[in-house]
């Protein structure tokens, strides 16, 4: 076992502890809170980054919603964002 294994393997345990505090209506302030934590460390182990676009950071984007492209200056970097893939 690696360590993303043993990550998953305890995230899937907490997710079975938050459905059974959900299902028996129990601290469910904390299990949203949980569900947020859960999610971020995911994120971050996956490395996963999360930005939004805005008119200051976009360079180009395309006005056909069938082929969506963007390109985005982020941290120094330019990237092209389509539906599918951010490259």
């Amino acid at each position: 076992m690696n360590d993303n294994d043993i990550f998953s393997y305890n995230i899937e345990k907490a997710d079975e502890i938050i459905a059974d505090l959900q299902s028996r209506q129990l601290f469910l302030t904390d299990v949203q809170k949980l569900q947020r934590d859960i999610s971020l460390l995911q994120k971050k182990i996956n490395g996963i980054e999360v930005f939004s676009t805005n008119i200051e950071n976009t360079l180009y984007t395309t006005t056909d919603d069938m082929a969506s492209v963007a390109i985005v200056k982020l941290a120094g970097g330019k990237y092209i964002v389509t539906k599918k893939a951010i490259i």
